[in-house]
């Protein structure tokens, strides 16, 4: 599936865009450490953190926009890439960042593994992606109901197969995908921001922080180890996915 990135840049134009982003941004801030070496994923990511230097956006085939070029927005270095042969050195990568991205990849196990192998022993990271049980999935006028949602029972079956720890978890966009038109649903959406959104509606995305690991090898597993190591830190081809 194509992402129009024109039609992510102009959703974010509009008042519930500009809450979304406020709601988003915001999470993504926290979770960025200072002096990271950032990769996002895909360029739609970029509009969220513009104000970082060290970054990359990597954007799959699979995007574009209405002129069929790379939308260049923020700091940082732009780079189209195949979604299963990352142009990065194994270990590279401090943080990544995957926001309105594993959605749309055709093969989101494979893609995973990229991400395993760009990055550091110590590195993170951040997914958002939309609830497949929310209501932000089932309306399509904005980029969370495109593409394939996933549950989060879906999200960490697929995780754990690509080995991936999720160390914190975070429900995101509580509120209806709707800009409130009356005074009662303005109060609605503050009644929610007070809340923290714990009181009507599904999450609409999880925001989720994971890390990779590596098991320690048992007995002589030595050698054995060290071999899937060093296939695990070059490019290889991965079965499609069913996505089960």
């Amino acid at each position: 599936m194509k992402i129009n990135l024109s039609k992510i840049k102009i959703f974010y134009e509009t008042n519930l865009g500009r809450y979304v982003h406020i709601q988003i941004e915001k999470y993504l801030n926290d979770a960025i450490k200072k002096n990271q070496k950032i990769c996002v994923l895909s360029a739609a990511g970029c509009f969220y953190i513009d104000s970082i230097k060290n970054k990359y956006a990597a954007m799959p085939i699979i995007c574009h926009d209405e002129q069929g070029k790379m939308p260049l927005c923020g700091q940082g270095k732009f780079v189209q890439i195949d979604s299963l042969h990352w142009p990065f050195r194994a270990e590279d990568i401090d943080h990544i960042i995957l926001i309105h991205d594993i959605e749309f990849i055709q093969n989101p196990e494979a893609y995973l593994h990229e991400a395993w192998r760009v990055l550091k022993g110590e590195g993170e990271i951040t997914i958002l992606f939309p609830n497949r049980e929310g209501r932000w999935a089932q309306y399509d006028a904005t980029p969370f109901g495109k593409g394939y949602p996933f549950s989060y029972a879906q999200m960490e079956k697929m995780l754990s197969r690509a080995h991936f720890t999720i160390d914190d978890v975070r429900g995101l966009l509580h509120f209806p995908p709707y800009e409130p038109k009356t005074g009662i649903g303005k109060f609605f959406r503050y009644m929610v921001d007070c809340s923290k959104g714990f009181f009507m509606y599904r999450p609409g995305v999880y925001a989720l922080k994971i890390s990779k690991h590596i098991h320690a090898p048992i007995g002589g597993g030595l050698k054995e180890m060290a071999k899937n190591v060093g296939r695990a830190l070059q490019p290889q081809s991965v079965p499609v996915s069913n996505r089960k």
